[in-house]
């Protein structure tokens, strides 16, 4: 270093190594979630909102964490946020899973809550892991929005109940896209429906799922006879 200002590891070729796909949940796994929210409280009705929220639009996690409740059309299930970035997306929950987003909006309603949020807590914030006043609101006490913790909770206990290690929002996203992928859906679409700014990211979370698709492909475009 005494005899050079150039940084020598400049010239080391570096090795580029692609993140593999996470595995998509099967519909056994699923089957399994859904069978766990076997209570009428509000706990279970709410985590079961959130879940299939996540299922239907396969928005990220901090999108529908603090997704509020005016962004959701109660009758046609569609949904306008804005997500990761400050980009505005349009979404759109479908009948089967807006009908437990609307059992849980009568529960949620006898709370006494002005906060905007549409996810909130029933008991006390520090309950769901929440340090100080709500992160939309900034009140205290029953009827606000869950922090990043108490939604990170909220997926651990549907883990543990329906006993599927990997469950979580991100795992949900590669499901989507790889069953779009499965499909025929054209990467474009899979990019839209996740919100990536290029195609990359797109192919990433498609995984196998687009190359086996493209082998079925060859046959619809093949140049033989």
């Amino acid at each position: 270093m005494e005899l050079t200002n150039h940084d020598l590891l400049e010239d080391v070729p570096r090795f580029k190594v692609d993140p593999k796909a996470k595995e998509p949940l099967e519909p056994t796994d699923m089957e399994k979630v859904r069978a766990s929210f076997n209570l009428p409280t509000f706990e279970q009705v709410r985590d079961r909102a959130i879940f299939e929220v996540h299922m239907a639009t396969a928005f990220r996690y901090d999108t529908v964490l603090a997704m509020p409740l005016a962004a959701l059309d109660k009758v046609s299930g569609k949904i306008t946020v804005e997500t990761k970035g400050g980009k505005v997306m349009h979404g759109r929950i479908d009948p089967k899973a807006m009908a437990h987003v609307r059992k849980y909006l009568q529960l949620r309603s006898r709370l006494d809550t002005e906060c905007p949020a549409l996810f909130v807590a029933e008991v006390d914030g520090a309950a769901n892991g929440r340090k100080g006043g709500c992160r939309v609101c900034g009140g205290h006490g029953p009827g606000h929005a869950l922090s990043y913790h108490g939604g990170r909770m909220v997926w651990r206990r549907m883990q543990v109940r329906s006993g599927v290690d990997n469950l979580g929002p991100h795992w949900i996203r590669h499901t989507y896209a790889q069953s779009m992928a499965r499909r025929g859906a054209p990467m474009a679409d899979i990019q839209d429906v996740l919100g990536h700014s290029s195609d990359k990211m797109a192919r990433h979370y498609a995984g196998e799922a687009r190359q086996i698709e493209a082998a079925n492909l060859m046959a619809k475009y093949r140049l033989a006879s």
